[in-house]
């Protein structure tokens, strides 16, 4: 029976005529029709031959949410958790790591929610901490998965995890489609995002949210793929980021939320000649704790035409409304590009947004 739904990247007829028989086709369109089937009916095919044992192996493993983080990691940083463990959740199956006492760890798992720990399934890794363990499990998880939603929760990045991540072969890439990292460490920044896949949303925090401790995100880490092509980049407030005004326009994202204290008015004037010029989009962009900043830097270039002032600005009653949801109590202008869409730019001594007006509906992922 044939299936409307089930897509391919041609025409079905040419498909009929090209190929008449499985062993004919190519290796990566196997590899495409195989992630169609149901579960048990792939497993079933690993074991027809060697060549479908291959084939299965190299379909990815589709998870919605992975979280990986330490226990009591989200208590405010002076309060220690006496738990030695880290939690790996799996579509909301946890996988539970501990200390067994001597430096060594135990890997319990819970097979629902609400039903205890099943004792049947308790590896033993007498020579490895449960950080190093944990980690490595998420790496083995991750190795041919497409994952919607990460989580990575630590709180300081020690040899242990400094060694897993060196262990890891340079190809190694997780593959997701939205990353939330929260951490207390530059430096497990610098060694986790390269080992990412790029073009995932992302969002770094610092710690817990009653009591974030306020780090440097070194500039290094804006020179990465996964931030450069990144749609969305929110790094919380902090986090006080290297951004440079050289790698401000490079970062590719629509929506971004930094604090930047090394951004200058000559770095926004960038972004804003690019947008102008028709080389990039904009939904909202917010650089806060900036170098004091200057309007008539931050627009140098601009085709005094394509700025938009006062009276002329609120001439639209669908304008106004928005606006007004949106006070300012700097510099407000407009700015207009070649095809005529519309931004407004919002500058403060040490902050600056800019926005299209008519997405601001559009929230955070």
């Amino acid at each position: 029976m044939e299936d409307e739904n089930f897509l391919l990247s041609f025409d079905p007829d040419v498909f009929v005529s090209e190929f008449s028989r499985w062993n004919k086709l190519p290796s990566e369109l196997k590899i495409k029709i195989l992630r169609y089937l149901p579960v048990p009916t792939m497993d079933s095919f690993k074991f027809l031959s060697k060549e479908c044992l291959s084939l299965a192996s190299r379909v990815p493993t589709e998870i919605y949410e992975v979280h990986l983080n330490k226990k009591g990691y989200y208590l405010p940083q002076n309060i220690e958790s006496d738990e030695k463990s880290m939690v790996l959740e799996i579509n909301r199956e946890e996988i539970f790591f501990n200390d067994d006492g001597s430096g060594g760890c135990i890997v319990k798992r819970s097979s629902e929610k609400n039903r205890g720990l099943l004792p049947e399934t308790e590896p033993h890794y007498p020579n490895e901490i449960y950080q190093s363990v944990a980690m490595r499990t998420l790496f083995q998880l991750a190795r041919n998965a497409r994952i919607t939603k990460l989580l990575v929760a630590t709180r300081l990045m020690d040899e242990q995890l400094q060694r897993i991540f060196e262990e890891q072969p340079k190809n190694t890439k997780i593959t997701c489609k939205s990353l939330i990292i929260s951490t207390y460490d530059a430096k497990f920044l610098l060694n986790f995002l390269p080992l990412i896949a790029p073009g995932c949303l992302l969002r770094i925090v610092a710690g817990c949210l009653v009591e974030p401790t306020e780090f440097h995100m070194d500039s290094a880490c804006f020179d990465l793929d996964v931030m450069r092509t990144a749609p969305y980049i929110y790094i919380g407030i902090a986090v006080l980021t290297g951004i440079t005004d050289d790698q401000l326009p490079r970062v590719r994202a629509t929506r971004i939320f930094i604090r930047a204290p090394e951004i200058s008015s000559c770095g926004i004037n960038r972004l804003i000649l690019q947008w102008v010029n028709g080389k990039r989009r904009i939904i909202k962009i917010s650089l806060i704790g900036t170098r004091n900043l200057d309007v008539d830097s931050i627009v140098e270039g601009v085709d005094p035409s394509h700025l938009v002032y006062g009276k002329e600005l609120l001439k639209s009653r669908s304008i106004r409304k928005i606006l007004r949801q949106v006070p300012c109590t700097g510099f407000r202008s407009g700015l207009r590009n070649k095809s005529g869409s519309l931004l407004i730019l919002d500058v403060h001594p040490n902050c600056c947004v800019i926005f299209n007006p008519y997405l601001l509906h559009i929230q955070w992922p």
